[in-house]
């Protein structure tokens, strides 16, 4: 059987992973529990600093450490300043943190 929830998750997810900010704004206005912090993490590894400024704005999930350490493998200077500074973090408490 087919989950639609899971699906639009997988959609949200992929969308923020490849920077598709419009995607994402569609999906955030028709179903408002789809995002999770993957979707920051992805947009982060990604590049995607416009998403990830809106996926910030946007939604309360955060982020985790894996947004900080896939941007900065993959060589994104201004994902890895803007995280350092206002990082997002998850509200599992397994985010980013600004201090240290």
């Amino acid at each position: 059987a087919r989950d639609p929830l899971g699906l639009m998750f997988k959609a949200f997810e992929g969308a923020a992973k490849h920077g598709h900010l419009k995607v994402c704004e569609w999906l955030h206005r028709h179903s408002r529990e789809v995002c999770t912090p993957q979707a920051l993490d992805l947009a982060a590894r990604g590049g995607h600093l416009t998403t990830l400024h809106w996926l910030a704005r946007h939604r309360s999930e955060g982020c985790t450490h894996h947004a900080l350490d896939w941007s900065a493998g993959e060589g994104h200077l201004e994902v890895v300043e803007w995280l350092h500074f206002h990082g997002p973090t998850s509200n599992t408490g397994a985010g980013t943190s600004n201090t240290g």
